[in-house]
């Protein structure tokens, strides 16, 4: 099953990228179709999809723009749930989304919480360990952003002093580049 699995889902990435020319350049983060590595082993996963016509995918729905749930409304938007949409059409199932975190993303997929995860996921060492992906489809860099009242912070180096703490959220990609990165502040 990987080579009709691989096919389509570049074929679903390829075909909402060309949709969106703009996207290409401009989305953040080197987004990652996660799957869970059992569908490679063996068809058990795929085999589950097309028996109960459903494709459950987790995702992480605090991310505006990639999988994001309006808090008033409760809809699900954004291109990773719009792509999650357009495989499960593709393998004629429904999507169910599981809410999931970059915290528990590798127990959730191995754990068989959901056959797949997307919500631009970046490629780390500890997460190849554990999974398997699509070729990334996006790609971006990370800021630090501020108020323009703000007269404190200015530059990087007015955040990497001793004092200063820096929070990123727990099993992101920007945890290990701050760790990497910072050589006076305070990471938590």
């Amino acid at each position: 099953p990987r080579p009709c699995f691989d096919k389509l889902l570049t074929s679903v990435i390829t075909k909402d990228i060309d949709r969106h020319p703009m996207l290409r350049s401009l989305l953040i983060i080197a987004s990652l179709l996660t799957l869970n590595s059992s569908v490679f082993a063996q068809s058990s996963t795929l085999d589950r999809i097309n028996e109960s016509k459903t494709l459950r995918v987790c995702i992480w729905p605090d991310y505006f723009g990639i999988s994001y749930r309006d808090p008033k409304t409760q809809q699900l938007s954004g291109i990773d749930i719009d792509q999650a949409k357009a495989l499960a059409q593709e393998l004629g199932a429904k999507v169910e989304f599981v809410d999931s975190s970059f915290a528990k993303l590798i127990p959730d997929v191995t754990e068989d919480r959901c056959d797949i995860a997307m919500f631009a996921i970046g490629i780390t060492p500890q997460r190849l360990e554990k999974l398997r992906g699509t070729k990334p489809h996006l790609a971006s860099d990370i800021y630090a952003i501020t108020t323009q009242s703000n007269r404190r912070i200015k530059t990087w180096g007015d955040i990497d002093k001793p004092g200063s703490v820096v929070a990123v959220a727990k099993g992101t990609l920007h945890e290990p580049v701050m760790k990497e990165k910072l050589k006076a502040a305070t990471l938590k």
